[in-house]
């Protein structure tokens, strides 16, 4: 469901190319060739790399879910833990 999101940014990137879902198995070794000679895909695939390494993306999806849960959390269930939290 998602696969074509992400092929439309591996294009838009500049670090991949898209299969086609027609007779992509035949077509799998000739479009690897043309990615591995291409040298502006891997160094844009450096790029990204270097991006992704420095990025804390478990952390940032922890506070995201944290910030959403509190934002729903009624009066009561904030009082208690107020409570709990002074004592």
């Amino acid at each position: 469901a998602d696969q074509h999101f992400w092929g439309a940014e591996i294009e838009r990137l500049g670090v991949g190319e898209v299969l086609k879902k027609r007779r992509w198995p035949e077509r799998l070794h000739t479009k690897l060739q043309s990615i591995e000679a291409n040298p502006s895909i891997r160094e844009k695939a450096l790029q990204v790399q270097k991006i992704l390494e420095e990025e804390d993306g478990a952390g940032n999806a922890i506070r995201a879910l944290e910030i959403f849960v509190s934002d729903f959390q009624t009066p009561s269930q904030t009082s208690a833990q107020q409570l709990a939290a002074a004592q």
